[in-house]
């Protein structure tokens, strides 16, 4: 016989989770600079900053969290390991946390694909990896373009006829 569980509803389990994500979140608005024609003293145009208006008319806000949110942080809160984390997560097992841990689980893969999409520079291998390894994603090999499976003297004799084709599509110079 098990221990008793720690979350015994799907609400119980739910508030927590939404706890953990909003305790290391926060929701910012979305802000956009505007010229507003004056300069300072070094000539230099002032900039204001006015919310962003969705489609609707609205202001548009972001969530961003200030602590990344990790399966172990998600635990730690909780008070649970690991390993009870993926009991809650098993449909066979728990069907009645199914939607709370597949809530949870989107809200980490969209954290995720938001890093891989906006993280300045290109550091993303940790989150490349992240994705394959723990959500299923992988790298979607691309077809091989013509050009890199020609030999060089194919290559260059198509680079030739397409170069001429662009000069014979010219209009003459006028002088």
């Amino acid at each position: 016989m098990g221990r008793t569980k720690k979350y015994n509803t799907d609400r119980a389990l739910r508030r927590a989770v939404e706890n953990y994500f909003d305790s290391i979140s926060r929701v910012k608005p979305v802000m956009e600079s505007y010229n507003t024609g004056e300069k300072d003293q070094w000539g230099h145009f002032i900039p204001e900053w006015r919310p962003v208006k969705n489609a609707r008319g609205e202001d548009m806000t972001e969530l961003e969290f200030v602590v990344p949110p990790t399966v172990g942080g998600l635990c730690r809160y909780l008070g649970i390991s690991r390993d009870t984390w993926s009991q809650y997560c098993s449909r066979e097992r728990n069907p009645q946390f199914a939607g709370t841990t597949e809530w949870a689980r989107e809200q980490l893969l969209a954290w995720r694909e938001k890093e891989l999409m906006t993280r300045p520079g290109k550091d993303l291998t940790g989150v490349m990896f992240d994705l394959q390894m723990n959500y299923g994603m992988s790298e979607k090999a691309s077809p091989a373009s013509a050009a890199q499976d020609d030999d060089p003297i194919t290559r260059s004799l198509k680079e030739a006829a397409d170069a001429l084709r662009k000069t014979d599509a010219d209009p003459p110079l006028a002088l």
